[in-house]
């Protein structure tokens, strides 16, 4: 997933259709996730519905931001 802000304001209602939404590849094999929200790239805020493939495995990392 390559998207650096997506409804990055907390204080501002925001609704995501997730069924109407693509799943987008992670930098892990067989790990897609639809984005709700985010800021900054790379270790910045994230949350995503993630869904993992059969044997597939997403490596420990931080979020220093969130």
């Amino acid at each position: 997933m390559s998207i650096s802000t997506l409804n990055e304001d907390l204080s501002k209602r925001a609704v995501v259709e997730t069924d109407s939404e693509p799943w987008l590849a992670s930098p892990a094999a067989g790990v897609l996730g639809r984005p709700l929200d985010r800021h900054g790239a790379g270790s910045g805020r994230a949350t995503s519905i993630v869904r993992y493939e059969p044997r597939s495995c997403f490596k420990e990392h931080t979020h220093p931001a969130g």
